[in-house]
């Protein structure tokens, strides 16, 4: 940048140079096309702009009309159009005129380059019908707003480029119309027609065609209405899809194998996508052809289910719950969509419906019913923030849903889970039962892609909630559809990506497994082995993994000391006073507490009434009588600390033994044992800091609880207030900052206890056993459950929480079986964690295999489409259908072709060597789109091997130290760039610590990849 600045004045000499005449000296020079008429005209978007006269000019762009011409008159360039000029562009006739029509029309056409007036003359010979005059501009990439007598166009260019635009961008429609209106006249001076309307009209029809002409809709003799549910949607090749991808016995294989075939599927709702109560009657150009359901029949459901019984919370705070039977806003129609995702992040067919009161079981319920309704895969593990509570009556509310709806309940063998993020906000019975890390068969996965679609889609709300209803629903289905598409074409720097990782961190996982069973009786370890199968099988077995929070606390000590109290009957008999040994130190330490509360409310820096000055001052003075009572009995049980208050000093006691102000009864010190040096303690009564000891261990352990219980509220809170009120007006946000505020305080308060306890038992006990359970509680330790706001990037499998959640419940006097209960909670989710990484291995690697598989069968249902109407459509139609089905193989293929040169040489990089992998070879041969896709194969690997095709792209081991390197190409100019990736650009992108989510192509399967 600062070498353009040095030279910036050149560039600006450039851009007014451009203004004038250039190299030509005067305007008088002759026309050098015709050498007769003076050069007056230049063209503003060719690429020389040579000044030629007008009837060259007009011959010259009688193909491109849609140019800018500009004349010179004399002092500047000013702006004039070619149909001022004479140019008439003729319809059909190969750009002849037409024998028959000699008038011509006047049209106004919208493109990229702004708008132009156009003259144009039709063809109106005998065998044309008023139809063909719309089809006339379509053959010339012109879109007609209206079908009978049209005067307005838009090029299929400006079309495509709004769609693709507004995909990536979600550019609103408005917006992008009127830069085109001022790119053509930015100065107001020249007044047109507003075509705004007609704009969203063309864009509208431009989408849905776009998308039913993928969708093969054009390839086969069925109307367009008689199209399936769902027959326009993108589906996922990394799914299971039977007859599709999978091999011919999958339904055989044994149990440990079995679950790579199982769909991942999450569930959610986004209050975000929003539609306004407009009045608008919108139709729909083709309900439930894509994602949205069939509004007819969904329609028909909610009539039949009109009431619905509140849902019953676990005490989770989440959105879904406290949303789930909410009243919408007067203002909107539809308060927000459901939908249906797979592991990978792709919508599923027939997998959104909107919402009318929140989150209710009604709606939700129909998407999983209608996306899973002629599924064939047998297991599937379904995600839900709320699975706890929506899995459990699922059967008993689909015997009322119509016979469309009904699923037999041993169709398929389900299992529910809640997405990472979201469980620690559950109650303590979810968290085991219903999570990705204890659960078999589900490596990595975490539940929480579906957020990175909603962080996708939402911008898009702003204009959606605008529209009709049919048209919000064309829109979204084509949001959707490239969304989809995009995550496709980005799985495979992706996938080798988790792959490599997975592979890593499960020898990390299996290393740490070895090594922690290494040190264990291998008796216990079978055991352990034993207790956690037989879980995973029953999950109505005995939990392994749930700690039990037991064991004497605070109260318990307390009882047990006055037991052994009352036993002494000497204990209470010379004493001036009404306190015990026992209850003198609980009320040092209750005092010590009653300090701090006072030091926090003195703490805040808002300005206080006399009220609240009041309020102080009556705590300092409950505190100083309460202070000055147990002072009393600090002269008897500890004689060699003074026990005089202020103003009660003799003249034995020193000057500078206590700096008391009077009038700060929390900062007076309380000389309890453990402040004191051991010799002093020598005279303290007896039993005195052994009472103390005992105590402490007890507010120790106390403190660990109270912490963990606040954290996990504190936990719940956030997470509650940054789906739900984040956006809200100021008052809701002063609010729950407010609560959160309460609840730290207390989580301060809980930390100080736990600390004061921990000085004093290193005081009065520093070589005790209870240092192997308790340690020093640091800012750094404070924290969880999870991971905090700046531990997002660190996923399940790779953080390490906190030493105040895997301690055990607290004892300070822990017996061997609560010693070895926490070490086989350790163990089980160590290995538990190694399991997870192993599966995560097997299933990325089945996933590539599906991948490629897919793709080549979709490359041969494209190929078989060709001539699918051949003697129903005339032969020019039929030969542009068969065009297009095989550049569609092609485009399959290709795909196919680009991620097996990408994973093959990796995976035998990476000592990796599966079965499907046999079927390529090192070679990857790719078919030129000159010869199309190879008439009569099957797949993709017939067009790999090396049988009589050219190669275009050619992945070449290279050689190290006289071997060769799979994966490593001689041609330095890297010949990946061939198949248009270049391999190792990709994975450097990935190495230095770019995410998928930044590329906007992948999954992420660590718990906290969350988007909002």
């Amino acid at each position: 940048m600062e070498q353009w600045v040095r030279h910036r004045s050149i560039f600006l000499d450039e851009l007014l140079r451009l203004e004038g005449l250039g190299d030509a000296s005067n305007c008088s020079q002759p026309c050098p096309d015709c050498s007769r008429h003076p050069a007056t005209f230049r063209c503003y978007d060719c690429l020389e702009g040579t000044l030629r006269c007008s009837a060259c000019t007009v011959l010259f762009h009688r193909d491109l009309p849609l140019h800018k011409i500009q004349r010179w008159n004399g002092a500047f360039f000013e702006t004039v159009s070619l149909e001022s000029l004479g140019l008439v562009i003729n319809l059909s006739h190969s750009g002849g005129a037409c024998p028959v029509n000699t008038d011509t029309k006047r049209i106004f056409v919208v493109d990229l380059s702004g708008y132009h007036f156009v003259r144009i003359r039709f063809c109106t010979c005998p065998h044309t019908s008023f139809l063909d005059l719309f089809r006339q501009f379509l053959r010339v990439r012109w879109f007609p707003a209206s079908i009978l007598q049209p005067k307005t166009v838009f090029t299929f260019d400006l079309l495509d480029t709004y769609h693709k635009i507004s995909m990536q961008g979600k550019l609103n429609l408005y917006d992008f119309y009127t830069a085109i209106m001022q790119k053509t006249d930015n100065r107001g001076h020249t007044k047109i027609k507003y075509r705004y309307h007609e704009i969203s009209r063309c864009v509208r029809q431009w989408r849905h065609l776009k998308e039913i002409k993928r969708g093969a809709a054009g390839h086969t003799s069925a109307t367009i209405d008689e199209l399936g549910d769902g027959a326009l949607a993108i589906e996922c090749p990394a799914c299971p899809h039977p007859g599709r991808n999978l091999p011919p016995e999958w339904e055989n294989e044994p149990d440990d194998k079995a679950w790579l075939y199982s769909l991942f599927v999450a569930i959610d709702a986004n209050f975000r996508l929003k539609l306004k109560t407009r009045g608008i009657t919108d139709p729909e150009l083709g309900s439930g052809l894509a994602y949205f359901v069939n509004v007819e029949k969904f329609n028909a459901h909610l009539k039949r289910h009109t009431d619905e019984a509140d849902i019953e919370t676990c005490g989770t705070e989440f959105h879904a719950v406290n949303h789930a039977n909410s009243k919408r806003s007067k203002d909107f129609t539809v308060s927000g969509v459901g939908a249906i995702v797979c592991r990978h992040g792709l919508i599923r067919k027939n997998g959104v419906v909107d919402l009318q009161k929140g989150e209710r079981f009604v709606n939700m319920d129909y998407i999983f019913l209608s996306t899973m309704k002629d599924e064939k895969i047998k297991k599937v593990k379904v995600s839900y923030d709320i699975a706890c509570r929506w899995s459990i009556k699922l059967f008993q509310r689909i015997q009322g849903y119509s016979d469309e709806l009904h699923i037999p309940e041993d169709k398929f063998a389900l299992e529910f889970f809640i997405p990472k993020f979201h469980l620690p906000a559950h109650g303590s019975s979810c968290h085991t039962r219903y999570s990705f890390n204890y659960r078999p068969g589900v490596g990595r996965t975490h539940g929480e892609n579906i957020e990175s679609g909603w962080a996708h889609t939402n911008p898009a709300s702003i204009s959606t909630r605008e529209m009709g209803a049919g048209a919000r629903h064309s829109a979204l289905d084509g949001h959707w559809g490239g969304w989809n598409w995009r995550k496709i074409v980005g799985f495979g720097p992706l996938l080798l990506r988790n792959l490599r990782e997975a592979i890593n961190m499960a020898k990390k996982s299996e290393d740490a497994c070895r090594d922690f069973e290494e040190h264990r009786p291998h008796g216990t370890v079978h055991e352990w082995k034993m207790i956690k199968r037989r879980w995973e099988v029953d999950p109505l077995q005995p939990d392994p993994y749930k700690v039990v929070e037991t064991a004497s606390n605070f109260s318990s000590a307390k009882r047990k000391l006055a037991e052994i109290e009352a036993l002494d009957p000497t204990a209470n008999n010379t004493l001036p006073h009404q306190l015990s040994p026992l209850s003198f130190v609980r009320m040092g330490l209750e005092l010590e507490d009653q300090q701090y509360q006072v030091l926090t409310h003195l703490a805040s820096k808002t300005p206080r009434t006399d009220p609240q000055k009041a309020e102080i001052q009556e705590r300092r003075n409950a505190l100083a009588r309460r202070v000055k009572l147990w002072k009393t009995a600090q002269a008897v049980y500890m004689p060699q600390v003074s026990g005089y208050l202020p103003g009660e000093r003799d003249h034995h006691t020193s000057e500078d033994s206590y700096e008391f102000d009077e009038a700060k009864p929390e900062l007076w010190p309380l000389s309890l044992p453990s402040q004191l040096s051991p010799d002093e303690r020598l005279l303290c009564h007896k039993g005195i800091a052994e009472t103390e000891l005992t105590l402490r261990l007890a507010q120790a352990q106390d403190g660990l609880v109270d912490l963990r219980r606040l954290r996990r509220t504190l936990r719940s809170l956030r997470t509650y207030f940054r789906s739900n009120v984040v956006g809200e007006g100021q008052k809701v946000q002063t609010k729950s900052r407010s609560v959160e505020s309460g609840v730290q305080v207390r989580v301060n308060r809980v930390v100080r206890r736990y600390r004061l306890a921990y000085t004093a038992l290193l005081s009065l006990d520093p070589t005790g056993d209870w240092r192997k359970e308790y340690h020093e509680l640091t800012d750094n330790d404070n924290r969880g459950p999870g991971k905090e706001l700046d531990e997002q990037g660190v996923g399940d499998g790779r953080y390490t929480m906190s030493w105040i959640w895997s301690g055990s419940s607290g004892s300070h006097d822990p017996s061997e079986q609560e010693v070895n209960e926490t070490v086989r909670h350790e163990w089980m989710t160590c290995r538990a964690r190694a399991d997870r990484w192993k599966e995560e291995s097997e299933l990325l690697q089945e996933e590539m295999r599906r991948i490629i598989a897919f793709l080549e069968w979709k490359s041969t249902w494209w190929g078989e489409k060709a001539e699918s109407r051949l003697g129903l459509v005339t032969a020019d139609i039929q030969h542009g259908i068969d065009a297009y089905a095989r550049r569609q193989a092609d485009t399959y293929h290709q795909l196919a072709v680009s991620l097996v040169s990408q994973w093959l040489p990796r995976l035998l990089g990476l000592g990796l060597d599966p079965a499907w992998t046999k079927t390529y070879t090192w070679t990857a041969e790719i078919i030129h789109p000159a010869v199309g896709y190879p008439p009569g194969s099957s797949s993709v690997h017939e067009s790999l091997s090396p049988s009589g095709l050219s190669s275009t792209g050619v992945v070449t081991p290279r050689e190290k130290d006289g071997v060769a390197q799979p994966g490593d190409s001689d041609d330095e100019d890297d010949s990946d760039d061939e198949i248009g990736l270049d391999l190792d650009a990709d994975c450097k992108i990935y190495n230095e610590g770019e995410t998928s989510d930044k590329l906007g192509i992948g999954f992420e399967y660590d718990d906290d990849y969350y988007m909002s």
